[in-house]
């Protein structure tokens, strides 16, 4: 630089002028320089943050189940399993007196996901339903946070990626080479989850190799503390609601059709779905009579009373057909996921002919329970249609 400034000293002899561009051209490349200087730290900044960056997303690809591992250590395999034999849960949750209360029961992520020898029937069901009616099966509300893709491939991510394969390492493995392959469909599909479609191409996937529905839920600022909403759902056994008006909605909103939630239930819930922790399951179960075995039922099963119509009318004992008549059973857990906090509620759904309740000698018991409904009010009785049925199952379970 010094020698630079004595050449302009000579110069100023010469032309004023001269000198002035000079000095101008001097100040520019000096710019430059810092310019191009300034420019090589940043992109070298950007290529430490690019490789640290995809060091993590390496990690996190190939390090995935052992990363879930520590959130998920009560998977046990189940010995011996065979698909053709693997018997139905049994549950017969029902009481002579019907008390509309949470009846929680602690569990482990053994019971998120339960399979049986209806499990090929039942997903190639779903597969159709997903096909035919892509909305109501599965689907992101439209105004979702903008992390929600990321809880969607946490869920799948741990259903795939871990109580599946682990629970029953004969009919599914996954990894992140080959995928999650599941060996009653012969299908294998992408692991870690896809992040196409706004998450739907996942949900999709969930829908058509469990037999639980599952519903995504984050949390909201409410005025006593967080409330959680419905975002995303792979739900294809509705019974009685169309998951597509439920989505967006709170607990308090989802349950306002239900007598009695607001009152004896919403803030209880609230406070449990802030406290639950992660690694804890929380399951219950729920229970109701049907005049139609059919799983795929959004339209049907509750009754909800209009000033033209406030019950039910009865069906007559001609109409009624004991083929077609059903416990329905639902078996709910409730658990929070390790990284997004989010929570996820599945249910699993039985049908049970009201026959075979006969034959194990239950008959009057699930009669006595269907005639406690209204232990606590003739509302829950309505919104369970027992006007309806009430008389002819009645008769038809003691006989």
């Amino acid at each position: 630089m010094d020698a630079v400034l004595d050449f302009v000293d000579q110069l100023e002899a010469y032309s004023p002028v001269s000198v002035w561009v000079l000095e101008l051209l001097i100040v520019v490349i000096v710019l430059r320089v810092i310019f191009f200087l300034h420019t090589l730290l940043d992109l070298n900044t950007a290529r430490e943050r690019a490789r640290v960056y995809l060091n993590r997303e390496n990690e996190l690809k190939y390090a995935i189940t052992e990363k879930k591992d520590v959130f998920i250590p009560d998977i046990v395999p189940v010995p011996n399993f065979d698909i053709k034999t693997a018997p139905v849960n049994p549950a017969r949750p029902f009481k002579p007196k019907f008390h509309l209360s949470m009846g929680i029961q602690k569990g482990t992520h053994n019971d998120v996901i339960l399979i049986d020898h209806l499990y090929p029937k039942h997903t190639a069901l779903r597969k159709q339903l997903v096909r035919d009616h892509p909305r109501v099966t599965h689907d992101v509300h439209k105004d979702a946070p903008e992390g929600i893709l990321d809880v969607i491939a946490e869920t799948y991510d741990m259903i795939l990626g871990q109580i599946l394969p682990k629970r029953w390492p004969t009919i599914f493995s996954c990894s992140v080479e080959k995928g999650f392959h599941n060996s009653i469909s012969g299908e294998t599909c992408p692991f870690p989850a896809p992040r196409t479609n706004g998450g739907i191409d996942a949900l999709r996937i969930l829908a058509e190799n469990v037999e639980e529905d599952i519903l995504i839920m984050t949390p909201v600022p409410g005025p006593d503390g967080d409330i959680y909403v419905l975002q995303a759902y792979a739900v294809c056994f509705p019974s009685g609601y169309f998951p597509t008006l439920k989505a967006g909605m709170t607990m308090e909103e989802i349950h306002k059709p239900v007598p009695g939630f607001k009152q004896k239930l919403q803030s209880s819930v609230d406070r449990y779905f802030r406290k639950i922790s992660t690694g804890n399951v929380m399951r219950r179960w729920n229970w109701a009579i049907t005049l139609d075995p059919t799983l795929f039922n959004p339209g049907g099963n509750h009754f909800y009373p209009t000033p033209e119509q406030p019950t039910p009318p009865p069906i007559t004992k001609e109409e009624f057909d004991p083929d077609q008549a059903n416990l329905r059973v639902e078996h709910q857990t409730l658990s929070r996921l390790p990284e997004s906090q989010a929570l996820i509620f599945t249910m699993r759904t039985y049908i049970t002919p009201l026959s075979q309740i006969k034959a194990e000698g239950l008959g009057a018991a699930l009669a006595d329970a269907c005639e406690g409904l209204d232990a606590n009010g003739k509302e829950m009785a309505e919104y369970k249609r027992r006007g309806e049925w009430g008389e002819v199952v009645g008769e038809y379970l003691r006989s």
